[in-house]
């Protein structure tokens, strides 16, 4: 299960509005609790799902949406004093790598705490 299937690097967090433009088709009903923009894609947090963009070869795009139901396990990881990584691993056997800059991690760490203590 150690795979990784997909990698968004140098994630800082962003004001919401920036995540909206890039998520349009769900901010009409999604409330985001916080997002993060990376050289390679964005992504945000929810209350019930992880959305998540990746920038592809010639320009596409492609948009995943995960429930936070199908998040198996989750670890982070210090790279060094100012990058630091979270593995998502996914009932389908998928792991998806967040590598992030700075210390924004704290708003994703208190929702998957709260949804692996029964919230």
């Amino acid at each position: 299960m150690e795979e990784v299937n997909y990698v968004i690097d140098g994630l800082k967090k962003v004001d919401n509005n920036i995540v909206k433009s890039t998520f349009s088709k769900f901010s009409s009903w999604i409330r985001f609790k916080v997002g993060y923009k990376g050289l390679n894609g964005q992504m945000t947090f929810t209350y019930s799902q992880v959305l998540l963009s990746f920038n592809r070869a010639g320009g596409a795009v492609e948009y995943r949406v995960i429930p936070l139901k199908q998040v198996i396990s989750y670890s982070i990881t210090e790279i060094d004093s100012q990058k630091s990584q979270l593995k998502l691993w996914l009932r389908n056997n998928e792991c998806i790598k967040l590598n992030f800059i700075g210390e924004d991690l704290k708003e994703i760490i208190k929702t998957l705490s709260a949804l692996y203590n029964g919230l």
